[in-house]
């Protein structure tokens, strides 16, 4: 963790001098800042990112060629997970970390700064990183080409724009009707509104869909699919209905990561 931390404070003096930067040559005003983290925490042992039964040559080349010594770390060459322990501090109030789709895994900070935005507030609406291209896009005026940019198809923007919402003149996207899919690794959850349904495999769920309230339980803890069975059945037709549209393909096991 202190290498980590020495990480972090070498991540915020380098933001610093691209922002110094910017000042500098005047662009600073005329700059769409937005800084986030990919994901929730790093919570991972090596036995669970490559577990030598499941990736056995990856495994292999890895232990041969680092050196795991504690004099090693934060060295070239050493190869260093803080361990599920640090990922919960990293997460404190959610459920889990990164490459999970709970909240601990998905939900992180973010900060936007632009002249055109409103300054020094906080949003509690749900942005989805989905929603950056969009929003850059109406911020500076550029219009979507379509399906289609330079005579090449284009995949479709599936975000929403959030520029009103930053401008102060919407609410922002936090209304009952959207709905956020998300699958990783076989993981996969379901957002509408306060509604998150959650499918994980043991130990870390119940290799079934579970259902939570998180305007009443941010953390995840209260399972409470079985008392909504309408909402859990509404909320499976919408992973279906994502999954076909996406192509899903799940696998047959589900690694710890």
């Amino acid at each position: 963790m202190e290498i980590y931390a020495a990480m972090i404070d070498e991540v915020d003096r380098h933001t610093g001098r691209l922002l110094d930067f910017l000042r500098e040559s005047g662009e600073f005003e005329n700059t769409v800042i937005v800084f986030l983290s990919d994901n929730g925490a790093e919570g991972h042992d090596l036995d669970e990112t490559w577990p030598a039964d499941l990736f056995p040559e990856i495994r292999k080349t890895i232990d041969e060629s680092h050196d795991f010594s504690f004099e090693a770390m934060g060295h070239p060459g050493s190869y260093v997970l803080y361990g599920p322990n640090w990922g919960r501090v990293g997460s404190p109030a959610f459920n889990l970390y990164k490459a999970f789709p709970t909240e601990g895994g998905t939900r992180v900070a973010a900060f936007i700064h632009y002249p055109d935005l409103v300054q020094n507030s906080l949003m509690d609406a749900v942005f989805s990183v989905k929603d950056i291209t969009p929003t850059l896009l109406d911020l500076v005026g550029v219009p979507w080409p379509g399906n289609t940019f330079n005579g090449r198809a284009v995949e479709r923007i599936t975000g929403i724009s959030q520029a009103e919402a930053l401008r102060g003149n919407a609410p922002g996207h936090d209304n009952e009707g959207r709905v956020l899919v998300f699958e990783l690794f076989g993981k996969r959850s379901v957002r509408q509104g306060d509604w998150k349904l959650v499918h994980m495999p043991e130990p870390y769920g119940t290799n079934d869909w579970q259902l939570f309230n998180l305007g009443q339980d941010i953390g995840e803890e209260n399972d409470i699919a079985t008392e909504n069975p309408a909402i859990v059945r509404e909320l499976v037709g919408e992973w279906e209905k994502y999954a076909a549209r996406n192509n899903v393909i799940l696998p047959d096991q589900v690694s710890g990561y």
